[in-house]
């Protein structure tokens, strides 16, 4: 496609300058005998221009009869040698190593392929001729050989003994352990000389069959490969759990529960449950707790049981026989559970049946009180549909509660299937694992992890990984995130800090190991998959804990030493401001006043991440939010007081309510507070304008939940007496004295911040 663009830009760019010329030779004849004068340009191409053979041609002309005969002439040569072009290419692979390979296009084999032309070459191969991959494939740049992946000849080809990745997307998941097996041997027969081992990622549909498999040592257990199994649906659970963490938003909605409602039980849904129950280990301690929604659920529920019986005791599962797209089924559903809910998942087959039951949920939660919890949406595509729910980063975007989750662009992504970066981080640990076991002076022969990374079996791996994936929860329990920049500042953990990550790191290994069968006993035994330190985190002798304290102590230097990033610690900086309509917001020294406050900030507390924290109302807040993203690049987080459907009706200018949109869209995180107070009919404004106690309340929850989660605070204020609950007085009195119980917000998934003093920036009338 490609070459075809550039022919058909050539030959336009010709024309068009051969019509400049015709006009500047002659305007009227242009006008009269426009037909004629595009005949005798047409002519210019196919080497007939005599009619040009005069003095006077401008030089338009000039450059047009010169350029016409080269663009046909080239084009004829590209259209002719288009085959031997692809078979040049081909035979240059041969010169590539680290590349990826690529075995089967199909739409998710272009999307990962695509996706690796920043930082991958690859080279794919497909055995059925006729596929219309193929040319899409080579129109973006992307060799391809036509062959099957079983054929010697075709691997060599490739060049796949000096390749970095190989990754299958094959119909059959027999087909994709077929191809593994002649790798393998491909290779053995070889004998190539590789610092590293060539890893083989397979993707599968049948995920029982595949983790059956990862425990067969007779298909793992090769010196040049490495091989791993991936599902879209995995990949896709992965990542909403990583995107929208469940604890952060237990957390704003003041519950001690992580509590997720998934509507549909088919594949994903599974996977969206198992995933779950092997990270979501936050500070509480407390086990995930599952409401499942779908047709015919007892008996989908059982076959997963059937299969995992340990998850009964790792989660609390609720069912619910529920058909779907039935107004009035949602509203048979208990408030109890809705009020619980801290995560709505709604993961079914079609995109369209899922946005219908998607914006039928949101409307049925905010006919209720306090059962607002975010609605997470499965959409494939990024275009259409999930285009609707969420704007491109840095557009305009409008906060209404549903995030779009499963887009195939971003599941298929080279990062998460090729996995480099996890698998370095995971190395990495595992290696100070080995460091600190080491240390201790275990018996090897009792422990099959203790082996250098190349050699460990890939169900072990596998275990590191998880660990390595989970850090980011571990990480904001405490505040703490990962920069992707050299360390400037000294960073270390506190010993309280390493405590609580290495208790949740335990209690995660501890969940792990008995979803895979292990059971705690007196001494440990490998083949009988025993082991004495599977059990809670008090149980275990002080010698063990303050082993894994001391690895987690050990942390920050590890990824400062191994990564080009670091550890950091995060700033929430709060506001809060009074009514906006008493300020004089155009002041000349108010932007001049708040860069300074911002300034002192950073100044005085070096080396950390700097979070504005503000609900973005009409007036102050915004132009803090400005000058925070834009002079001092800060990220931004929008706590709303009420859904934007309600909220909206408080900016009194558009100008306002469309800046308001597009910090959102600058955002990396917007977030509803839990409507504690009411529902949208009893928080709607009046028309009246009579006050309404219910919304003040929940403006009040905002500023108390500012006032509390934030180190830092600024509080812009006219001198004005307080107009009643929540006003700036009573927030920052709270800060100082104390939060009501009504707005207090109990810190049971992350550490309270030390709150400094507030600092009030004054702008009188």
């Amino acid at each position: 496609m490609r070459q075809n663009v550039a022919i058909l830009a050539a030959l336009l760019l010709v024309l068009t300058l051969g019509l400049w010329g015709q006009y500047d030779l002659s305007p009227e004849r242009f006008r009269d005998a426009f037909p004629s004068v595009i005949y005798e340009v047409m002519m210019l191409f196919a080497l007939e221009g005599d009619w040009t053979l005069r003095i006077d041609l401008p030089w338009q002309l000039e450059l047009a009869r010169f350029l016409a005969p080269l663009a046909s002439v080239v084009g004829i040569l590209i259209v002719l040698t288009r085959g031997a072009w692809v078979g040049l290419t081909n035979k240059l692979i041969r010169f590539w190593s680290n590349h990826v390979v690529l075995v089967g296009l199909s739409e998710r084999g272009i999307q990962f392929a695509q996706s690796c032309r920043q930082g991958h070459s690859v080279v794919a191969i497909e055995r059925d001729p006729n596929n219309p991959f193929i040319a899409r494939a080579r129109n973006a740049g992307i060799p391809v050989i036509v062959g099957d992946a079983l054929v010697t000849e075709v691997l060599r080809d490739s060049h796949v003994e000096h390749a970095r990745h190989v990754v299958t997307f094959c119909d059959n998941d027999g087909d994709s352990v077929e191809i593994a097996l002649k790798i393998q041997s491909f290779l053995i027969a070889r004998n190539p000389r590789r610092d590293t081992k060539l890893r083989l990622h397979l993707h599968v549909n049948a995920t029982r069959v595949s983790s059956r498999l990862e425990h067969y040592a007779k298909f793992y257990d090769q010196e040049t490969t490495d091989v791993n199994f991936f599902s879209e649906h995995e990949l896709t659970a992965r990542l909403l759990l990583k995107k929208y963490p469940p604890d952060m938003f237990a957390h704003i909605f003041r519950q001690q529960q992580v509590h997720i409602a998934i509507f549909g039980f088919d594949s994903l849904g599974e996977h969206i449950l198992i995933e779950a129950v092997r990270v979501c280990h936050y500070r509480t301690g407390q086990k995930t707790r599952f409401t499942i929604f779908d047709c015919a659920v007892h008996d989908k529920t059982q076959q997963l049981l059937s299969l995992h019986p340990s998850l009964n005791a790792l989660c609390d599962i609720e069912l619910v026989d529920l058909p779907f797209l039935l107004p009035l089924q949602l509203s048979t559903v208990s408030t109890e559970i809705l009020q619980s809910v801290t995560e709505h998942v709604i993961c079914m087959q079609r995109d369209d049946q899922n946005l219908e039951l998607a914006l039928m949920l949101r409307s049925a939660l905010l006919d209720r009180q306090s059962c607002n919890a975010p609605i997470n949406v499965r959409i494939q595509r990024s275009v259409g549909l999930a285009k609707l729910l969420e704007a491109d980063e840095n557009n305009p975007e409008v906060p209404d509660g549903i995030f779009p989750f499963g887009m195939l662009d971003e599941v298929l992504h080279h990062e998460n299937i090729l996995a480099d970066r996890m698998d370095a981080l995971a190395q990495a640990m595992h290696e100070e694992y080995l460091d600190r076991r080491n240390q201790v002076g275990v018996d090897e022969r009792l422990y099959a992890s203790l082996k250098t990374w190349n050699e460990l079996p890939e169900p072990l791996r596998k275990s590191s990984r998880l660990q390595a994936d989970h850090l980011d929860a571990k990480l904001r329990a405490i505040q703490c995130r990962y920069a992707d920049s050299p360390l400037t500042t000294p960073f270390a953990f506190t010993r309280a800090e390493a405590e609580v990550t290495a208790r949740m790191e335990h209690v995660r290994w501890a969940t792990n190991n008995l979803y895979e069968g292990w059971k705690p006993g007196a001494e440990r035994i490998e083949g009988a998959r025993i082991n004495p330190f599977n059990v809670q985190w008090e149980e275990l002798d002080t010698e063990e804990q303050e082993t894994q304290i001391a690895a987690m102590l050990a942390l920050p230097d590890m990824i400062a030493s191994h990564f080009q990033g670091h550890l950091e610690r995060e700033l929430y900086i709060g506001v809060t401001d009074h009514m906006s309509q008493h300020l004089q917001v155009e002041a000349k020294n108010l932007h001049a006043t708040i860069s300074q406050v911002l300034k002192e900030i950073v100044e005085q507390n070096p080396g950390c991440r700097y979070i504005l924290v503000s609900p973005l109302a009409e007036g102050t807040d915004q132009i803090i939010a400005q000058i925070a993203v834009e002079e001092f690049q800060m990220i931004l987080h929008v706590p709303m007081p009420l859904p934007y459907e309600l909220y909206q009706t408080d900016f009194t200018s558009p100008v306002s309510r469309e800046e308001f949109k597009l910090l959102v869209g600058k955002s990396e995180l917007y977030y509803e507070m839990p409507m504690l107070f009411g529902n949208t009919e009893t928080l709607a404004s009046h028309i009246s304008g009579e006050p309404n106690p219910r919304r003040d309340r929940q403006y009040a929850l905002t500023g108390a939940y500012i006032a509390q989660s934030c180190h830092e605070m600024i509080a812009v204020y006219d001198g004005t007496p307080a107009e009643g609950v929540g006003d700036i007085k009573n927030v920052v009195e709270w800060r100082n004295h104390g939060v009501p119980e009504d707005f207090r917000l109990p810190f049971v998934f992350c550490s309270q911040p030390k709150l400094r003093p507030t600092r009030i920036v004054y702008t009188g009338a």
